[in-house]
């Protein structure tokens, strides 16, 4: 609790430096482009009208308890989230390396500034997935209050593992590529475009995969409502997401005076 504090106090008390990493950022995007900030709202919307067009057209269709255009665009929302968050704080050391080596910002400061990014493109996929919503006719549901609550447990496992990959990555690069090629075979056994198979073994042990876990939740609470909730997977991954998002903000804030001396 000491070190949450102690963070906690350090975003607060760098909120300048954020404001300017982040418009820094946003400037970086548009630097040397004609359509400027189009390049910060078109990308993170272009998977999910690849899928749009794909499931409107019947190329693919895998599931039958929804519309499939709702499944995909729920589904990459939550997985995009995802895995933007883990790839950016993987890569911070080597993002954000002069600003660690020159300038005395505390590390958390860095990361959360870094992912200021991921949650502006979360906020256009949002907005797309509301006009499909309204186009589908979905049920408004009181269910859905505990959909923001999932999602903080989500952004935490999501950071967790970026920030212990990161220091991983830091020492050898393999770890950078080896969780970019886990990300490509993640899409596909956490049922974000067709739905994982739940009643056999592989299904079993899949349904402890906190990707999958997070997407089903989160989709099947917005589509079918609380019945649809395994309360045992769900609080079994967020348990999992609170110890690890513990351990990760104690590696940030007693690692960071020795991360100058690495680079």
């Amino acid at each position: 609790m000491k070190v949450l504090i102690q963070l906690y106090k350090q975003l607060v008390d760098n909120y300048e430096h954020i404001i300017t990493f982040v418009k820094r950022d946003i400037r970086n995007i548009r630097v040397d482009t004609k359509l400027g900030l189009f390049w910060v709202i078109f990308p993170p919307l272009v998977p999910l009208s690849v899928f749009i067009g794909l499931a409107a057209l019947d190329i693919v269709r895998k599931s039958a308890d929804m519309p499939f255009v709702l499944y995909i665009v729920i589904g990459i929302t939550i997985y995009r989230f995802m895995t933007q968050l883990i790839t950016t704080t993987v890569n911070i050391f080597k993002s954000e390396r002069g600003a660690i080596k020159n300038f005395n910002v505390p590390l958390i400061v860095l990361i959360f500034s870094k992912n200021a990014i991921t949650f502006f493109h979360l906020i256009f996929r949002i907005i797309l997935v509301t006009c499909v919503v309204l186009y589908y006719g979905v049920e408004i549901r009181l269910d859905w209050l505990l959909i923001p609550i999932v999602f903080i447990f989500m952004t935490m496992f999501s950071l967790s593992i970026g920030v212990i990959f990161a220091f991983k990555n830091l020492l050898y690069k393999d770890y950078g590529k080896g969780i970019n090629l886990m990300m490509v075979y993640l899409l596909f056994v956490s049922s974000v475009i067709f739905p994982f198979p739940k009643d056999n073994l592989l299904g079993i042990i899949n349904s402890f995969n906190p990707f999958n876990t997070y997407v089903d939740f989160l989709r099947g609470i917005f589509y079918h409502g609380i019945s649809y909730v395994n309360y045992t997977v769900l609080g079994i991954t967020s348990l999992i997401s609170i110890v690890l998002f513990v351990y990760a903000c104690n590696l940030i804030y007693h690692a960071q005076y020795k991360v100058k001396s690495v680079l």
